[in-house]
């Protein structure tokens, strides 16, 4: 005949306390998640830039590049101009002209970029 222990056993009480943080943890987890992936719905605002103001910005960028030769900061300022979409072919070659130049491959830079200017007049 079974007899019924006479000590008290705490391995229930351990077992639901157990059960009750990992739930915790894993609703802490998972709200912390969701809060890293939220996205607002309001639109990133992009500042357009004019045609004008992108050539501007070109030229300051290239007559200091050709009177200091230093095609690190030209690269670098090239990089974080903002492109008109009709633009965005010329400031690729002209990214690529630079990174020819920074290379070391000069003549075919310099080859590039006569030819792009032969293009387009606002180029210093």
């Amino acid at each position: 005949m079974l007899h019924p222990h006479p000590h008290r056993t705490w391995f229930p009480f351990i077992l639901v306390g157990l059960t009750v943080a990992l739930l915790l943890f894993v609703v802490i987890w998972v709200n912390e998640k969701s809060e890293d992936t939220y996205t607002d719905d309001q639109p990133e605002v992009v500042e357009v830039i004019s045609a004008e103001e992108y050539q501007q910005e070109m030229n300051s960028v290239f007559t200091e590049f050709l009177s200091s030769k230093n095609v690190n900061l030209a690269y670098d300022q090239l990089l974080d101009i903002r492109v008109p979409s009709r633009y965005k072919d010329v400031h690729l070659e002209l990214v690529i002209i630079l990174a020819k130049y920074r290379a070391g491959d000069v003549e075919e830079a310099i080859g590039r970029y006569d030819a792009l200017k032969a293009q387009i007049n606002w180029l210093p």
